[in-house]
């Protein structure tokens, strides 16, 4: 991959970068696409940046399958209690009814 393939590549994610929060990784990708760095210092530059725009949106943590399965219990139990009280409305309408 040449330097320009990596500036044009680079191009949305400085302006995302530049209308957020996180500056300096913006000034680290600017100075990578401008190549005024190695090219080792590069990869690790991207590297570093990648990291914490992981740690930023919060995609550096790791999978808790207890967690989501606790969140599908919870929701699977409210989608089949909704269910259960449409399905049997008519009786309790009913009940109402002859009271």
């Amino acid at each position: 991959m040449t330097s320009t393939d990596v500036s044009s590549n680079l191009d949305p994610v400085v302006s995302v970068l530049n209308t957020t929060t996180v500056p300096s990784l913006s000034a680290t990708l600017t100075t990578v696409k401008s190549g005024q760095a190695s090219d080792a210092s590069n990869i690790t530059a991207l590297q570093s940046a990648v990291l914490a725009l992981q740690n930023a949106a919060g995609l550096g943590t790791a999978f808790d399958p207890v967690q989501a399965g606790l969140i599908w219990a919870f929701f699977f139990t409210t989608v089949f209690s909704l269910w259960f009280v449409s399905k049997n409305i008519g009786v309790v309408v009913n009940a109402v009814r002859r009271f």
